[in-house]
């Protein structure tokens, strides 16, 4: 992600992901700096190096701690005399009598470089009457963990010596005299430019030195020292660091998340650790989603949409999933690998609740433009990788977070699969979804009632019977076979409400009549064919074809349809007239059934 990141290894998880059960345990640890960690799949470091403003640091660990900081308070003394020896230096002196100060003692002249740095004014201690070259400070600090201290490192900002004790023993000595007394000098000077630098810092390793940190209340001590006593500036602000290993509390997981996670010291990071945990109550499985629609061969792109820059019709391609449980489902973990690519990682929503139907698309844009914004609001994400909806049928799997299967299903254009979803403009829309019917089943699928579908929503629901239902009903006959052997195929029963699984002869059914009928103030004769119609069929067309010589068909003007109705408004029969004209060449007439 960036160069500096092979300094340190990515944390480790104390156990992988996958499906868990709820209030799972997981620990975080890295051997080189603290963890910081996200939920949702996003990165705890943002561009630049700060850490996110979601990231949550993790209890436990290797952690670093700031002991005294620039916020820190703290006791302070200027000294005339040797009568306190060092006996100020220890943790059981009473500074009761001391002046309270912010970190960052000394003077500066007005606008000099120290001077935003030198928050305790010492002018007057330090300058007059005495003129003193040395001014003492106490630190208080509390600290508990002190079998495992990793590092323990002071800084400060000085101008220009200091000595310093731990709990009254000394532990630092920089530009400072061997042996100490109330006026000792710094023995040398230091820029100003250098002093206020936070690069410039010096920097002291105390770890040799943590036997004397006490549990509870500590105490670091300063001598801070001028190079005279009539110097023109001075200045000494203290911190102290740790880092110290933690019991690990761990994170408990009660719902499912996607964890992100990074070590981070302050300076640099390591590169990312990821696992994502399903809670098992709440993870799909094949009880619980079901593809409830998909579009495979969109209608045909408009010029408005071509001008657009949706010049495919393959653009408008969608994919609707449905939850069908009575609880929330967690799409973590799990992922199309069949048919389109798509980890629901990556998707802009990861639960969806009971009932709630979620859409993945092609081109979210197109999509948009073409369903408008309610729709596309359930839209999830994008197919992967440039993949999409195969126009000649295809599997279709969605693997779970264990990488199990939980639903894979193979769709075709051909029958028994509606063929006017491939290019007529209809979705497929599984039949009674709640009841979680096999997807492998082509009679468990229907044409959309309405061009275009229903991404988002439950289909448009249309009065009557479709035939995969019909189709159920009479021990799930395909739509060509004609298992009653009478020459109609089932789905010319469907059309006509007649008994799929019983023979029964067309004379019975179909009535032949010659009839006059009046055309334009003449009369004709015609060959009248008469048969009823499934008042209750929905999503088939029943188109009568003509032919002289049983190879060409036609269905023209030789035919004229007439669509009769009952009482109710509903179609309660056909009649088909066919035009008779000179010739002496048989006329042959059939009925072809189509599904729409």
């Amino acid at each position: 992600i960036d160069g500096q990141l092979s300094k340190y290894s990515p944390p480790d998880f104390s156990k992988p992901g996958g499906v868990v059960p709820s209030g799972f345990e997981v620990i975080m640890s890295s051997p080189n700096a603290q963890v910081y960690y996200t939920l949702d799949g996003t990165d705890p470091r943002v561009e630049g190096g700060a850490v996110a403003a979601g990231s949550i640091p993790f209890e436990g660990g290797p952690i670093d701690e700031v002991l005294i900081s620039s916020e820190t308070t703290c006791k302070y003394y200027v000294p005339t005399d040797d009568s306190l020896g060092l006996t100020w230096t220890k943790e059981s002196f009473d500074d009761g009598d001391w002046a309270v100060g912010a970190n960052g003692m000394g003077y500066e002249s007005p606008g000099g470089p120290l001077e935003a740095y030198a928050v305790t004014n010492l002018y007057e201690l330090m300058r007059s009457p005495g003129r003193s070259s040395s001014a003492y400070v106490r630190y208080e600090f509390d600290f508990e963990n002190l079998e495992n201290i990793n590092s323990l490192t002071m800084r400060a900002m000085i101008d220009d010596g200091f000595a310093a004790f731990l709990n009254g023993q000394k532990v630092v000595s920089f530009q400072a005299p061997d042996e100490l007394s109330f006026d000792s000098r710094a023995t040398k000077s230091r820029l100003d430019s250098l002093v206020v630098r936070e690069s410039s810092l010096p920097s002291f390793d105390l770890m040799e030195f943590k036997e004397l940190l006490r549990k509870g209340k500590n105490v670091l001590t300063v001598q801070a020292m001028n190079t005279s006593a009539g110097g023109s500036d001075f200045l000494f602000r203290a911190y102290l660091d740790v880092n110290h290993t933690v019991t690990s509390t761990p994170l408990i997981l009660k719902d499912s998340a996607v964890v992100t996670a990074r070590a981070f010291d302050g300076n640099l990071w390591s590169a990312p650790s990821q696992e994502t945990y399903v809670i098992g109550d709440a993870a799909v499985n094949e009880n619980n989603l079901v593809v409830s629609e998909f579009m495979y061969r969109p209608e045909q792109e408009t010029d408005e949409e071509d001008l657009l820059g949706f010049t495919k019709r393959d653009d408008f391609e969608f994919i609707e999933l449905l939850n069908i449980g009575n609880s929330p489902v967690s799409l973590l973990g799990s992922a199309f690998t069949d048919g389109v690519d798509f980890n629901f990682n990556n998707g802009s929503k990861s639960m969806v609740g009971s009932g709630e139907r979620v859409l993945l698309v092609k081109d979210a844009a197109a999509f948009a433009h073409r369903y408008g914004a309610a729709a596309a609001a359930k839209i999830i994400g994008e197919f992967e990788g440039s993949t999409g909806l195969s126009n000649d049928g295809e599997t279709i799997t969605i693997s779970g977070a264990d990488g199990n299967p939980i639903r894979t299903f193979t769709y075709n254009d051909k029958e028994p699969w509606p063929e006017g979803a491939d290019g007529d403009g209809f979705s497929l829309e599984l039949i009674s979804p709640d009841s979680n019917p096999d997807h492998n089943d082509a009679t468990n699928w229907q044409l959309s009632s309405v061009v275009g579908g229903s991404p988002g929503e439950e289909g448009v629901i249309v009065e009557g019977q479709t035939f995969a239902s019909w189709s159920q009903e009479n021990g799930g006959v395909e739509a060509n076979s004609d298992a009653d052997n009478d020459g109609r195929s089932a789905l010319v029963e469907f059309a006509m409400g007649t008994n799929p699984r019983a023979f029964e002869n067309e004379s019975d059914l179909i009535n032949v009549d010659l009839v006059t009928v009046e055309v334009d103030g003449n009369q004709e004769e015609r060959l009248q064919i008469k048969l009823e119609k499934n008042q209750n069929a929905v999503g088939v067309t029943l188109v009568p074809e003509w032919s002289e010589d049983l190879i060409e068909w036609a269905n023209d003007e030789k035919i004229v349809s007439i669509e009769v109705k009952g009482d109710d408004g509903k179609p309660e029969y056909m009649l088909y007239h066919i035009v008779i004209s000179g010739k002496t060449k048989p006329t042959f007439l059939r009925l072809k059934a189509t599904l729409r």
